[in-house]
C-alpha cells in the first residue's frame, strides 16, 4: 500500500490554483559623503515587505458530505519584513592604503 501512495502523481495544492502568490515590495537607499580630507562615510538601508503564503494540507470531515473524509488544502497568509541597515567608514591611512569599517544590522519580523 505505500509503493502504491509514493507511485501516485504529486499534485500541486488547490491554494495554487486560485491565483496564491508571493507579493514581495523592495524598498532601499544610501547616502554618503566626505568627513574630512581623509574619511568618508555610507550609510545603506534596505527593506523588504514580503507577501508571503504557506500552504497547508489536511485531511478533514465534511459536513455536507455526511462526514466523508475528504483532502483540503489552504493558503495561509505568512507575512514577512526584512530590514537591512549597513553604515560604512572608510579612512586614507597612506596614499596606496584605506581602512574600511562595515557594520551590518539585520532584523526579521
Amino acid at each position: 500500500m505505500l509503493r502504491h501512495q509514493l507511485q501516485k502523481p504529486i499534485r500541486k495544492p488547490a491554494a495554487w490554483h486560485h491565483g496564491a502568490r508571493l507579493q514581495l515590495q523592495q524598498y532601499s537607499g544610501n547616502i554618503g559623503g566626505p568627513i574630512n580630507k581623509k574619511a568618508s562615510f555610507f550609510f545603506n538601508v534596505e527593506r523588504r515587505n514580503i507577501g508571503a503564503l504557506n500552504v497547508v494540507s489536511a485531511t478533514v470531515l465534511d459536513p455536507a458530505n455526511n462526514f466523508a473524509i475528504v483532502p483540503e488544502s489552504l493558503a495561509v497568509a505568512n507575512p514577512q519584513t526584512r530590514t537591512n541597515l549597513s553604515p560604512r567608514i572608510d579612512y586614507q591611512l597612506t596614499p596606496n592604503n584605506t581602512l574600511t569599517v562595515r557594520y551590518s544590522i539585520f532584523a526579521t519580523s
